[in-house]
């Protein structure tokens, strides 16, 4: 599907309300500069890249070509493991969809915990809650990574390194020992079976 790249940006679903059956889009605000079809808005220069529809979006062919400074996985596995270290080695940060994409499964908890106390929450309790909790996950993702970058904390040598220095785990892999370490923790406390 192509999008419009404007002075304003590029268009989202608002383009599609000036879409005429032949493609082609009229009254928008702005005149389009380019059109872009998805395989290129991946290659655009910008800050921030948010592949947000489909896995392996990004993969050995065309992160290479990645512009961004951060890529912000809103997809399930946007970003395939040669394309992550590809992207590691030139600089480029990773967000992983285990903390970007997480919000809709934890909303889908605060529903279920609604039901079970047959409560309703006001949306602003769960919007705090949501923030909350998203804010804490990635400062914890964060602060356990710069432990790597400073040397505190040293990984093992067969792990991917993110250009930050030796031994240094991408942001995934972080997300990913803080949720084995959780893991480990509360079976060790509760045991196997609740």
């Amino acid at each position: 599907m192509p999008v419009m790249i404007t002075e304003f940006g590029v268009s989202g679903g608002w383009g599609h309300a000036h879409a005429e059956p032949n493609g082609r889009n009229h009254g928008m605000h702005g005149e389009p500069d380019q059109m872009a079809i998805d395989a290129e808005l991946l290659e655009l220069d910008c800050d921030i890249l948010m592949p947000a529809a489909l896995s392996n979006q990004i993969h050995s062919g065309n992160a290479n070509n990645v512009k961004a400074s951060l890529v912000v996985e809103g997809a399930n596995n946007p970003t395939t493991p040669a394309a992550d270290a590809i992207l590691a080695n030139k600089g480029i940060y990773v967000l992983p969809d285990i903390l970007a994409n997480a919000g809709g499964v934890t909303v889908s908890y605060y529903e279920w915990v609604q039901n079970q106390a047959n409560e309703q929450w006001d949306p602003d309790r769960i919007a705090e809650g949501l923030k909350h909790k998203m804010y804490t996950a990635v400062d914890a993702v964060f602060s356990r990574w710069q432990s790597f970058v400073v040397g505190e904390e040293t990984a093992v040598e067969d792990e991917r390194v993110d250009g930050e220095g030796p031994g240094t785990p991408d942001f995934h892999t972080v997300a990913l020992i803080i949720a084995v370490e959780r893991v480990t923790e509360a079976t060790l406390m509760r045991g196997i079976w609740p």
